[in-house]
């Protein structure tokens, strides 16, 4: 019988994220319709202010109902993202995965995966050297915040992310980044054959 129990919770978790799926594209086809041409061009030029050309940041957050957070409540957030890199640097994945929301650790089913991920798909931040957040901003009940941030690696690159973060057990945690990803480029061979 555990195995049918143990089959049934595989299902029922399963489904729930079936419906988690359904229900964030419902929430981004409400985002669409009520905001439509105001987000989408935003989220593709809008830099953040002190950041330069920044990247892929939201919009004027106070549109979609979002405001300044708090600065309690940004140095919380923002302590979170520097204690993950900080862990990154270590090459201590254990403790890295910490700082995630539980969404995410479910999406990781162990530490030498999320550092697999994190060290080709991310690596500025697998060995950052610094770190410039813009401003922060958070919903009305400060419970998700969205932070911009510069990150520059060891190797001198720089590049451009947005945190999503959310506050679980009181705490605020990594529920998403948006950018940041290497650039990979094509060996000049297969560029050739591309052209």
């Amino acid at each position: 019988m555990v195995y049918g129990e143990r089959r049934l919770n595989v299902i029922l978790k399963r489904i729930v994220a079936a419906l988690t799926a359904i229900v964030c594209v419902l929430f981004g086809l409400y985002t669409l319709s009520k905001y439509g041409a105001h987000v989408t061009k935003v989220i593709q030029s809008t830099p953040s202010p002190g950041l330069g050309n920044a990247g892929p940041y939201l919009p004027d957050m106070q549109k979609i109902g979002w405001h300044i957070a708090p600065p309690t409540i940004a140095w919380a957030a923002e302590g979170t993202i520097i204690a993950q890199l900080k862990a990154f640097k270590r090459n201590d994945y254990q403790t890295a995965t910490v700082y995630q929301s539980v969404e995410l650790k479910r999406g990781m089913h162990n530490p030498v995966q999320f550092r697999t991920l994190i060290k080709t798909r991310y690596p500025e931040f697998a060995s950052y050297k610094s770190i410039v957040f813009g401003p922060v901003y958070s919903d009305n009940g400060n419970r998700a915040v969205q932070i911009p941030a510069k990150v520059t690696g060891t190797d001198g690159k720089t590049v451009s992310a947005v945190y999503i973060m959310l506050l679980e057990g009181g705490a605020y945690r990594v529920a998403g980044v948006d950018g940041g990803l290497a650039q990979f480029s094509t060996p000049p061979a297969v560029r050739a054959t591309i052209s």
